[in-house]
């Protein structure tokens, strides 16, 4: 069923984002931007959203905080460093930290394993 992909998207997205930057960049081809790819990433998944909610494969209670995740998300790719600041420095960056907390605390909210996402689904 396509929503269930949906929902492993999202998963998917969030356990990249709660990575070290050394294991976020595995997921990648060297030519890309990966602090880029890994937000975009959670963005895509994020659009999914109303579809897993109104399937109840997403409990309301986690709304609060994949909102807050979603505009840390925005704030972080408008940021002016985004543009200028090397990926490992910008990937272990405080901003980035809160996210990749932030992330982990969502994963563990939703009760899903937190761990090396499935490729199929970044």
């Amino acid at each position: 069923m396509e929503i269930e992909r949906y929902h492993k998207k999202l998963i998917a997205s969030l356990n990249l984002i709660s990575l070290n930057f050394n294991e976020q960049r595995e997921y990648f081809p060297k030519f890309v931007d990966v602090p880029f790819e890994i937000l975009d990433t959670f963005e895509k998944a994020f659009m999914l959203l109303p579809e897993l909610l109104e399937l109840n494969l997403i409990t309301y209670k986690a709304i609060p905080d994949l909102l807050r995740l979603h505009n840390l998300v925005n704030l972080e790719l408008r940021n002016n460093d985004f543009e200028t600041l090397e990926a490992e420095k910008l990937c272990n960056s405080r901003e980035w930290n809160k996210i990749r907390e932030l992330s982990k605390e969502i994963l563990n909210f939703m009760d899903e394993p937190f761990g090396k996402p499935d490729k199929n689904f970044i």
